[in-house]
């Protein structure tokens, strides 16, 4: 095992208090221990927003684009969006997690009525995957349920007119 790839670990505390101090310099050197959940009620901008996983800090196991996408993300829903995962996954899968739920999200956001079936199929199941392992991303899968109507509206019209044709008498 490479030791020098090992998260250090240490206790600190994370009460709303000292978040925005912590937040900004500390936990971005490593994933840290939290003595005390904080509730997204209590987040007051992205500077206190703090990423728990099994007691974990675990912001600075994301990027600051995700971080700050997913931060939008919870804002939209006014929760955290992972917190009722099965307990016991690791640093890294509630990481990938949360990063693909933001890609997913995005891919959502710039989806146009053209973009193919099988991709709006690929994102449908992973968010269901997500869900079923207590991700709330319920809001996702009804917008690109939305999109995905809209987008056969189209291949309906299509079908429609082919039909037509092919029975028009000439």
């Amino acid at each position: 095992m490479d030791l020098e790839r090992e998260p250090k670990i240490e206790p600190i505390a994370c009460d709303s208090e000292n978040d925005s101090e912590e937040v900004g310099s500390e936990v971005m050197d490593g994933i840290r221990l939290c003595d005390s959940v904080v509730d997204f009620e209590e987040v007051r901008s992205f500077d206190n927003f703090i990423i728990l996983a099994n007691g974990l800090i675990i912001n600075s196991e994301l990027s600051e684009y995700y971080q700050k996408k997913y931060y939008d993300l919870c804002c939209t829903q006014n929760s955290y969006l992972h917190d009722h995962l099965l307990e016991g996954f690791n640093c890294e899968l509630v990481c990938g997690i949360i990063s693909e739920t933001i890609n997913i999200a995005e891919a959502i956001r710039a989806a146009e009525v053209t973009t193919p079936l099988h991709s709006f199929e690929t994102w449908n199941s992973t968010l269901k995957c997500f869900q079923g392992l207590g991700m709330k991303v319920g809001f996702l899968s009804a917008r690109l349920a939305q999109l995905i109507n809209l987008s056969l509206k189209p291949n309906r019209y299509r079908d429609v007119l082919f039909r037509e044709a092919a029975d028009a008498p000439w």
